[in-house]
């Protein structure tokens, strides 16, 4: 990349609007990967039957405000006061959480990838008896009556597993090596990137740690819970 280019790109990731954004974004896909988990539903059908609520919407909109928006915004400032503590930089704790989120990226990609691979590979068979009940509404019935059994993965649904934590694992990888080129963006000496890096990698090792919980849970969809 060239220097020009560099520079640039390390203004645009150091911006607060920016990082929020890649922050809500990388929160987001682990938060809403665990939201179809059914461990996850079962504990908001619980807390909505303990308050009597007639509906599951005030517990799940609860839910989206802290993992989306408090519990983020939260670990971003303890990680970035406790980055610039460790770290002895001079540097305000907020442009160095600004682009230490934005190395959290590519980890929060990679859940999303996971997360969409297992629908795609799970449920993609099911355009065809789709198309099927498409064509009957519309008085075609040469393709004949859709078989909503006939679903069936894409790939052995052992697999599944597998697939999902090799994109984690490449996704926690790629960020632990973004984090520790922006460590070095700070300052040369090896301690202190250690210490603007700690808390960071520990983050991303949290998220990861919680992907693997997420993919190896049964799934629920929103509305099929009995």
């Amino acid at each position: 990349m060239p220097n020009r280019s560099r520079k640039s790109f390390g203004r645009l990731a150091r911006r607060p609007d920016v990082a929020a954004l890649a922050l809500l974004l990388v929160f987001g896909a682990f938060v809403n990967a665990a939201g179809m988990t059914a461990p996850v539903m079962e504990l908001e059908q619980r807390v909505q039957n303990q308050f009597g609520l007639s509906s599951s919407l005030p517990v799940i909109t609860v839910s989206l405000a802290v993992g989306l928006l408090i519990a983020p915004a939260t670990i971003a400032v303890c990680c970035g006061t406790l980055s610039k503590s460790l770290g002895r930089s001079p540097v305000r704790w907020k442009n160095i959480a600004s682009s230490f989120v934005m190395a959290l990226v590519p980890l929060g990609f990679s859940m999303w990838v996971a997360h969409f691979v297992y629908h795609l590979l799970t449920g993609a068979s099911a355009i065809v008896p789709v198309m099927k009940r498409a064509a009957t509404d519309v008085g075609l019935h040469s393709l004949g009556s859709p078989d909503w059994g006939s679903e069936t993965s894409m790939v052995p649904v052992e697999w599944l597993s597998s697939i999902q934590v090799l994109l984690l694992g490449a996704g926690l990888l790629l960020t632990l090596y973004v984090s520790w080129r922006t460590a070095f963006s700070f300052t040369k000496d090896v301690r202190r990137a250690f210490g603007l890096l700690s808390p960071w990698a520990i983050l991303a090792m949290v998220l990861y740690v919680a992907g693997i919980w997420i993919v190896f849970q049964p799934m629920q969809m929103r509305g099929m819970m009995m």
